[in-house]
């Protein structure tokens, strides 16, 4: 987890990267050990496996905000203004459309200012929301350069799964 000071809303920790599926796996039963962000599930899937991470942990993870996913993904307080999340040039932190056609393993490009990997593209990241309609930050392995951008968001339905869409835990401490 990376501390995230001076977000008006106040402290929390963000993961370091998405959800692995091992750790996805793990926490349902199962043995994985793939450093592949976890995708194909509903919010519903996400929130459930969060749950469980908190009766393991008897902590309080969730998934971001929107505004804490976009503190973190420009850098937070140690911003330099990039484009994308952790530089100018997409190809230095992002697996997008110019480079990939399919997720990759967590951790292989340069992470944010932060120390966070893959803020833009590999997987679209889901937020916290309770409207039928919730918006995924990060654009994904499928996007343009246009769409990975540290402000990038997409518009997704509640109860479907995306085999671009994955999700990162936050920690607010009080």
């Amino acid at each position: 987890m990376i501390p995230v000071a001076g977000y008006s809303g106040g402290f929390f920790l963000i993961g370091e990267t998405e959800v692995t599926e091992a750790l996805y796996n793990s926490v349902n039963g199962t043995s994985s050990s793939s450093n592949l962000p976890k995708t194909a599930i509903t919010r519903a899937n996400a929130n459930n496996a969060i749950e469980k991470i908190n009766n393991i942990t008897k902590l309080n993870f969730a998934l971001p905000t929107s505004g804490q996913w976009l503190f973190a993904a420009k850098g937070g307080n140690k911003s330099q203004n990039y484009t994308y999340c952790g530089s100018n040039t997409p190809g230095d932190v992002a697996w997008y459309s110019a480079n990939t056609s399919s997720k990759q393993t967590v951790k292989t490009k340069a992470p944010n200012e932060l120390g966070i990997y893959d803020m833009s593209g590999n997987v679209a990241e889901m937020i916290n929301s309770t409207s039928s309609y919730y918006n995924s930050y990060g654009g994904d392995y499928s996007c343009t350069s246009n769409n990975i951008t540290n402000t990038s968001y997409q518009e997704i339905y509640y109860s479907k799964t995306y085999n671009n869409v994955g999700f990162r835990l936050v920690l607010t401490c009080p």
